[in-house]
């Protein structure tokens, strides 16, 4: 093998301007020096090539990976990756022999044509060439490049406020009412172009040492993405976490309004160390946006100053009405940029960065130590000693630094008058806040682990400790009540009598659910004999009606009895629409459906949350029905854990004509699909191929078993005829296929239905399925 790189390196970096040939001659010796034995292969050559500090780390992985030529876009090279916008990829370069530095965003071409992106970025560099802001890192050049487009920025990329928080959490409000005045002032001077930046979050904002905010390259996200919404969920969770509601409700482009929404959040966002809006997956992101409910600032962050807490709420209002007109208008009410607030922001970014390089330093120290146990206390000591010594010192310092006229405490009246009441909210919020905390915490740890949960749950004939907003309808044990004599008001508690079950006869009348919040526990609904007459004339009546936005079941069962000769739907979902902004939210916990025709209906295709924990699920039909897909601007989310379905056609089934639909996500943690032959996990009934239910459907989870001789999906023309749909094509993680034994024929019984043995790949000492244990049998007291 010759001395030298192969021709097709040397001409990759002669064309890409890394490195001259002298550059590469001279690198022989170091890539001799590193083969020692081994033949100089291209490798070789690209490790010394970094070692001379020719090539970066990103650039030879790139091109180790036979990727080399995308350094290259136009005249760009591109040195190393800095970040994401989720949309699009962020890098830093040069341009083809300048010395210059570039910061240049990458994206996909998916939803504009090329025509579209070509003509639309030329009419942004040109109309940003007018720009005059400083705080804008405006678009210098941009194009189109076979399926990518590219823009650049003059200038390196400052560390983004978002990495800021990742290392030293929240801002002071000083910070942010400094930063909140300079992007006020520079969006105001988008405005006056006649441009909208689109994209405003905790990555597009970056923070630089001299105490100056710079916005990343303006109108690119509007341009590439004009719309968001249930349809688009592609994205991380993180790239919505500033979407104002209407941009969900309506579809719509970025707008004035849009954007001071994104600022309110942001701002939001810096203060607490958290986004506004929750949610652990896009589509739950999408869904907190659209309602578009932001808490009081002053909640969860009391020491905001007044200025910058009137801007976050003025501009987080739901109502776009509500809202400032103008950029304009909102730098007006947090005053102009000033040298003190940049000089308390450049100091403040200086002694985080100065703190963070001394403790790596002395952390670094002392693993090298081999006296770390005596070190580590004595460090330990002198912290502490220096934290009580030098705190009054410093916080003096930093109170003088920041304090500017027009936020000092004398001109804040409304902190000085209601400190107690302040104080009080911050408790009262918090003790809500720590809870779903907690319940955040056991869902992580339990997901995380392979194994499910060994925790002990409360059986399913045991009332529930939670605390009604009224005394609890307490039914006498055995008794059986028609489901038209009941009166239900908001909160109210249905339960049998404490170690009982009573039963609600849906024979005649549905039970129709109409106020929020209702729980049932321990009942047994069942129809008894033919339903001689019902208010509910479809081919599956429903036992139970909720047209509520909640409503809870823990220890219930449904089931027609054997002499009924009716084909019924357990629970049906309201037939009247909700506001965009709303979903209907069932949850289902140590539950038994029987003999049924339909689990779940939903007749409308509204946003609606199904929860199941522990439920078996013994019916003819599918577990879930969707009377149609739901609307582009709405979702439905299927919640299962620890669930089995045994003998039934498929888990979800629905009517799929619509060209364009809303998200659907199944998460499925340690459940078992037993169906019944020829049965499909999801199925669907259309007049020609759903192409559409592919790409909005998503499957998540883990430790979930499908049985072998079940499909996937499928779906039915006119004509009846089946046809497979690929499992390729949809996004599907945490499902297997293997065999399956049960402890006894599949019967009205729910010991029968405990896994006894299984056969597949699921990394977890307990059987996946229901803990029969937990589950109710009807009549049977405990």
């Amino acid at each position: 093998m010759p001395d030298q790189p192969s021709e097709q390196l040397l001409a990759l970096i002669d064309q890409l301007g890394l490195a001259s040939s002298q550059q590469v001659a001279a690198a022989g010796r170091r890539a001799r020096r590193l083969a020692r034995n081994l033949p100089l292969f291209d490798s070789v050559w690209v490790d010394a090539l970094v070692q001379d500090r020719l090539l970066t780390p990103y650039q030879a992985a790139e091109i180790n990976a036979g990727r080399g030529a995308q350094l290259a876009v136009d005249r760009y090279v591109i040195s190393t990756v800095t970040s994401s916008l989720g949309y699009a990829s962020c890098y830093a370069g040069q341009a083809g022999g300048e010395d210059e530095d570039f910061t240049l965003l990458v994206a996909p071409l998916r939803n504009v044509t090329r025509e579209e992106a070509a003509q639309g970025l030329a009419m942004l560099v040109d109309r940003q060439q007018k720009v005059s802001a400083r705080g804008v890192m405006t678009v210098a050049d941009a194009g189109v490049l076979g399926d990518r487009v590219w823009a650049v920025s003059s200038g390196s990329l400052p560390l983004s406020a978002g990495d800021w928080m990742v290392r030293q959490g929240r801002l002071p409000g000083e910070a942010v009412l400094e930063i909140a005045r300079q992007m006020a002032a520079d969006l105001a001077a988008l405005e006056a172009a006649g441009l909208l930046h689109g994209d405003l979050s905790a990555t597009t904002l970056r923070l630089a040492p001299e105490g100056q905010t710079r916005l990343l390259m303006p109108g690119l996200r509007g341009l590439l993405r004009p719309n968001e919404g249930y349809a688009w969920t592609d994205l991380l969770p993180e790239a919505y976490n500033y979407l104002a509601p209407e941009r969900i409700a309506e579809g719509s482009p970025p707008t004035t309004s849009s954007d001071l929404f994104a600022c309110g959040s942001l701002w939001w966002h810096l203060l607490t160390g958290r986004p506004a809006i929750a949610g652990g997956n896009a589509l739950a992101k999408i869904k907190a946006a659209h309602a578009g409910r932001i808490r009081e600032i002053r909640h969860v962050a009391p020491d905001v100053p007044t200025p910058l807490a009137a801007a976050i709420d003025a501009v987080t209002q739901d109502d776009v009405r509500r809202r400032p007109s103008s950029f304009a208008e909102l730098a007006t009410t947090l005053g102009p940029p000033t040298r003190q607030g940049q000089a308390g922001l450049a100091s403040w970014l200086a002694q985080q960065a100065s703190a963070r390089v001394q403790l790596a330093s002395t952390t670094k120290a002392v693993r090298q130590s081999r006296h770390l146990p005596v070190l580590a206390a004595g460090l330990a000591g002198l912290l502490l000693m220096a934290a009580v010594v030098t705190y009054p010192r410093w916080s003096q310092t930093a109170a003088a630094l920041w304090q500017t006229p027009s936020t000092a405490p004398e001109d804040e009246p409304g902190l000085a008058e209601e400190p107690t009441r302040i104080a009080q909210a911050v408790i009262e919020d918090a003790k809500p806040l720590a809870s779903a905390t907690r319940r955040v915490a056991a869902t992580v740890t339990e997901e995380a682990q392979p194994a499910r949960s060994a925790v002990t749950r409360a059986a399913a004939t045991e009332p529930s400790r939670d605390v009604p907003d009224r005394e609890p309808l307490i039914l006498a044990g055995g008794q059986t009540v028609r489901a038209e004599q009941l009166e239900l008001s908001p909160g109210l508690v249905v339960r049998a009598a404490a170690g009982h079950r009573a039963t609600i006869d849906c024979t005649t009348e549905s039970l129709r659910i109409a106020v929020d919040r209702v729980t049932f526990e321990n009942i047994d609904f069942r129809v008894i004999a033919s339903r001689a007459s019902t208010a509910d004339k479809s081919p599956h009546p429903a036992m139970v009606q909720c047209h509520a936005r909640q409503a809870t079941f823990r220890g219930c069962t449904w089931a027609a009895m054997a002499n009924s000769k009716s084909r019924v739907t357990a629970l049906q979902l309201a037939a009247e629409p909700l506001p965009s902004s709303e979903e209907q939210r069932l949850v289902l916990e140590n539950c038994v459906l029987g003999s049924v025709t339909y689990g779940l209906r939903l007749r409308r295709a509204d946003s609606a949350h199904l929860s199941l924990e522990n439920v078996l699920y013994q019916g003819v039909g599918p577990l879930v029905r969707l009377d149609r897909l739901p609307a582009p601007e709405h979702a439905v989310l299927i919640d299962l854990t620890g669930c089995t379905l045994r003998g039934c056609s498929s888990l979800l089934d629905t009517r799929a004509d619509e060209s364009a639909c809303g998200g659907i996500t199944i998460a499925a943690r340690h459940c078992v699909f037993a169906l019944r032959p020829k049965g499909c996990l999801l199925r669907a009934a259309a007049s020609a191929k759903p192409e559409g239910l592919a790409h909005a459907f998503t499957w998540q989870g883990n430790g979930s078993l499908l049985t072998q001789a079940a499909g996937f999906a499928c779906w039915f023309d006119q004509t009846g005829a089946r046809h497979p749909l690929d499992e390729a094509s949809s996004r599907v993680d945490g499902l297997v296929r293997g065999e399956v034994k049960f402890a006894g024929e599949n019967s009205g019984s729910p010991g029968s239905a405990a896994v006894t043995d299984w056969a597949a790949p699921i990394a977890s000492e307990h059987a996946p399925g229901v803990e029969v244990a937990l589950l109710p049998e009807p009549g049977k007291t405990r």
